[in-house]
């Protein structure tokens, strides 16, 4: 019952977030057609100061690129939102890491650390929670940028292992070796992990957490 409520919760929150970025798309799109509409009127209108038109299309110009950020921003987060909706369901990991690891890049700029990926595109699709999968990514994750000083870089790494998948997240200069916090992630992943079949790891040696699914 509550594994039950739990997966209704999470498919509503993700009802909520596809439906609501859908609308910021079109209102985006709406941005984008007026700006370029204006920009058309511009080039036409010989009546504008040559000096004028030149600022006035700057800042056209930096309107359709704000709104192409913000677009490809919000269509992330409506991913995002869409893998909420069904609690199972067959998903290429490396399409659900790119699309967190995006709406995390924020997180990264603040800490100044580095995002670099090194995908498997041969890695097969996996049979899984794909809500749990992000959930445990993002603890992840925010666990390896409290140990990253600033300057680090942060790699992804996918691979196909026996029976399943890996994915490797390592970061350069450890500031803290963080064994007991990785504890306490682990703890914090415990019931997800085994609704998944996966278990993580830490490896100071290597400075890396590993993600090992069962597909």
């Amino acid at each position: 019952m509550e594994d039950e409520l739990r997966d209704n919760h999470l498919a509503f929150i993700g009802k909520i977030l596809s439906t609501v970025t859908h609308e910021f798309q079109n209102h985006l799109a709406i941005i984008k057609e007026s700006a370029g509409l204006m920009g058309d009127i511009l080039s036409i209108d010989s009546s504008v100061d040559p000096a004028k038109r030149e600022r006035y299309q700057k800042i056209i110009n930096s309107i359709e690129a704000r709104v192409a950020k913000a677009s490809g921003m919000t269509q992330q987060l409506n991913y995002f939102g869409h893998r909420l909706d069904l609690p199972i369901a067959q998903f290429d990991m490396n399409e659900l890491l790119s699309e967190e690891l995006r709406l995390l890049e924020r997180l990264a700029a603040q800490k100044q650390l580095a995002l670099s990926m090194d995908l498997d595109k041969s890695l097969p699709p996996i049979n899984s929670y794909p809500g749990l999968c992000q959930f445990i990514f993002y603890k992840i994750i925010d666990f390896v940028f409290g140990l990253g000083t600033a300057h680090s870089t942060i790699t992804i790494k996918t691979s196909s292992v026996r029976n399943g998948i890996l994915v490797a997240v390592a970061v350069t200069g450890l500031k803290d070796a963080g064994n007991d916090l990785f504890e306490s992630v682990n703890k914090q992943c415990n019931v997800a992990l085994e609704k998944i079949s996966g278990q993580i790891d830490f490896d100071q040696h290597k400075e890396e957490v590993t993600l090992q699914l069962t597909s």
